[in-house]
């Protein structure tokens, strides 16, 4: 007695590949079944990554500004130090 079980797991990895055999790494065939699954969850994958993309950037952009009022306010800083030293001299 067999199992259908082999053929019908093959039948389903060439239907994510696509047509014909292919070779890809697992990271690869991770990420195609991935999308496959999103897809026919009705996951809009372009709206997905734009709004994880806009996400990082707004993180970048965040991280950037507050160490630039950081290095600004330490300038001022310095700056008010060199004032009142060449007051002295």
């Amino acid at each position: 007695m067999g199992s259908c079980t082999e053929p019908q797991i093959s039948h389903n990895v060439k239907w994510l590949k696509g047509y014909g055999a292919k070779s890809y790494s697992e990271k690869v065939f991770k990420n195609m079944i991935a999308i496959k699954m999103a897809k026919e969850n009705g996951v809009n994958l372009i709206d997905f990554y734009l709004n994880k993309l806009n996400k990082k950037n707004e993180k970048e952009y965040n991280y950037y500004y507050k160490n630039a009022d950081k290095h600004i306010q330490q300038f001022l800083i310095n700056k008010n130090v060199a004032h009142q030293a060449q007051g002295f001299v």
